[in-house]
């Protein structure tokens, strides 16, 4: 029995996960915006993406936030996040 794979359909397949990840952290982005508590609106306001990679939260109540000091969210922003992200990766990786 032979088993072939040729690089040509492994490249495409990688070219296109490749483009597809990309948009994985403006989507996250987008989701800890989403899950931010909004009381007077400057939570969401001062969270911004630096276009690649990096989501700044610049308030000084962000970490008791984050650890869950609102009902609004209770798990705070990273963990859902985070939990968003690793699905949206795994669709990726098992779609393409």
């Amino acid at each position: 029995m032979r088993f072939r794979v040729r690089g040509q359909h492994i490249g495409r397949r990688l070219r296109k996960m490749s483009e597809k990840l990309k948009t994985v952290p403006e989507a996250s982005f987008w989701e800890f915006r989403r899950v931010t508590p909004l009381g007077s609106g400057n939570a969401k306001r001062k969270t911004q993406f630096d276009g690649k990679e990096t989501i700044t939260a610049d308030y000084p109540y962000v970490i008791p936030l984050n650890k869950g000091s609102s009902k609004q969210a209770p798990e705070g922003m990273y963990k859902p996040t985070m939990r968003f992200t690793r699905q949206k990766v795994r669709r990726i990786i098992a779609g393409v």
